[in-house]
């Protein structure tokens, strides 16, 4: 019996207005079951999210200091606080029914943690999570768990938006700027400070996307997609 598929779009790096109304019109279809699944791939320029609850005091820097930087600073409708987002990071935004999966959504972000933790391994990272907390962490040597991996999502109509964000060879010296997900304990790390070889945002993309797939048990089917 052959497999149902999930489509797999790749956005190169594409600034967050342009991908947040991308994630607009690809949920919209999926809502109303003219498309299917699907996750969308990419990196964003310098951009600091404040999630459903941050406040002011997650920024550490002034805006205008963040601005002379040439970040963005923008209000979104997903759960979770502050995050940086920069080139050399990967961007999963899954768009997907929930109850296909018999999902809810705290399992649905243990599944997006599991899926990161899954890819990582293939690398030879040993990704964890941490319990009451959301995310993905290294424990190093010296016992200190480090964020590799940030998540923030919304549910509207049964479907997902937003998703997940794997720091692969990010400039971390950007998180100076604001207190990462709300904890100013946290400290963050990168894929390519975790082990001995260089991996680019591609190759982690395709290795998530076949964790991913393995996850849904469903076949990644790539979609050439005509941005407007």
């Amino acid at each position: 019996m052959k497999r149902e598929i999930f489509k797999v779009i790749s956005c190169g790096i594409l600034d967050y207005h342009k991908a947040r109304t991308l994630q607009t019109s690809i949920h919209a279809e999926r809502v109303k079951g003219i498309r299917p699944d699907t996750i969308l791939l990419m990196e964003h320029p310098g951009t600091i999210t404040l999630g459903r609850r941050a406040d002011k005091t997650h920024i550490r820097s002034t805006l205008s200091d963040i601005e002379r930087k040439g970040i963005k600073v923008i209000n979104v409708d997903r759960g979770g606080e502050a995050t940086f987002h920069g080139l050399g990071q990967l961007i999963v935004y899954p768009i997907i029914r929930l109850r296909e999966y018999d999902l809810g959504p705290i399992t649905y972000i243990r599944l997006l943690e599991d899926t990161i933790i899954d890819a990582l391994k293939v690398i030879n990272i040993n990704g964890e999570k941490i319990k009451g907390e959301t995310g993905v962490w290294v424990v190093g040597k010296s016992g200190n768990p480090k964020k590799i991996a940030a998540l923030g999502v919304r549910i509207s109509g049964g479907v997902t938006l937003h998703g997940a964000a794997l720091n692969v060879s990010t400039d971390l010296s950007f998180f100076d700027h604001i207190i990462p997900c709300g904890n100013p304990q946290s400290e963050v790390t990168r894929v390519n400070d975790e082990i001995s070889h260089k991996v680019t945002v591609q190759e982690i993309s395709a290795i998530f996307v076949k964790t991913f797939s393995s996850r849904l048990r469903k076949t990644a089917v790539r979609e050439t997609y005509q941005f407007v």
